[in-house]
């Protein structure tokens, strides 16, 4: 009986040795780390739609964690923004709203941001912080390149590419052509590096031919069109 007794001492001593120790208490308007993270919208679908964000905190189980946030565009601001997570110490996977016909594509900034939390209701603390971070997410058109009769010949690489972005007014989800005069390059990859070896505009059918210097192997080319203050950039990458 003894022998038994001590062996359940010992269970429950190391038991509670695995028991995880409680996350530190919480003084009311206590600040703790906040992060805020985003990526960058490729937009290519229409209408109004839910732009995600991400705010991350070191605080451990909360019974409730929220963030509101202002949305500016440059020095306008643009709407406000609230999100919350209960019982969790993961991320809150927050949203702000935005319109194509009310905003347009840009840099958009979250700032005053205000955290407010809660501890478990046996310990009902609460408190609110500002944070310092202000977070700043882009959203443009998206857009796309194809390439049609390549060809490679006499030590050159020949072929049209065609380049398309997202209209983001237009609520059909139509793809059209970008603008005339949208710069173009073909180039070659050398090592880790690509070396443009042609360059050309986009013609008012939103093609553009492009001739450059081949390898002398099969080599990797790519197109790359340029971004404008709507629209993203687009790449397509082949072989020769």
């Amino acid at each position: 009986m003894r022998l038994r007794a001590l062996v359940s001492v010992a269970a429950l001593v190391a038991g509670a040795l695995l028991v995880p120790a409680p996350a530190q208490a919480l003084e009311q308007d206590e600040v703790f780390d906040v992060k805020l993270s985003a990526k960058d919208i490729r937009i290519n679908k229409g209408g109004c739609q839910d732009i995600p964000y991400t705010a991350t905190h070191t605080q451990g189980v909360l019974e409730s964690f929220s963030l509101g946030s202002y949305v500016y565009a440059k020095d306008r601001e643009l709407s406000f923004t609230f999100s919350k997570v209960e019982n969790s110490a993961g991320p809150l996977k927050a949203t702000w709203f935005w319109c194509p016909s009310n905003y347009g594509p840009g840099t958009f900034t979250l700032k005053q941001n205000q955290v407010r939390w809660m501890l478990h209701p046996d310990l009902p603390t609460t408190g609110q912080f500002m944070l310092k971070q202000e977070l700043k997410q882009t959203l443009k058109q998206d857009s796309k390149a194809k390439v049609s009769k390549v060809a490679k010949r006499r030590g050159r690489v020949s072929l049209t590419a065609k380049v398309t972005h997202f209209n983001l007014l237009d609520y059909t989800n139509a793809w059209t052509r970008v603008p005339k005069g949208t710069k173009v390059k073909l180039q070659l990859k050398k090592g880790k590096k690509w070396k443009t070896i042609d360059t050309g505009r986009v013609g008012k059918k939103g093609t553009v031919k492009l001739n450059g210097k081949a390898a002398r192997k099969k080599a990797t080319y790519r197109v790359v069109s340029s971004a404008s203050k709507r629209t993203w950039s687009a790449t397509k990458s082949f072989k020769r």
